[in-house]
């Protein structure tokens, strides 16, 4: 079984002598397991994690399930 379809790493260069910061995506079907390797990632890397649940979470408070202020980008 594959857990994760794909998984992005981007490297961003520095400036001005800032250090590196480097972003992972990943991505798949609903319900294999994205957020759980992402944990598992962020726990064996120390990288913060930031995942689609909160920015769901946030939009949650706002607007209310499917409303098109929920669903259509601005």
């Amino acid at each position: 079984m594959t857990v994760v379809k794909q998984a992005y790493t981007y490297n961003v260069p520095p400036r001005d002598g800032r250090c590196q910061m480097e972003l992972i995506f990943i991505s798949g079907l609903p319900g294999v397991g994205k957020l759980t390797v992402a944990k598992e990632l962020s726990a064996l890397t120390g990288y913060k994690l930031f995942h689609n649940h909160l920015v769901v979470d946030l939009l949650l408070s706002v607007f209310p399930f499917g409303s098109p202020q929920f669903v259509r980008p601005a």
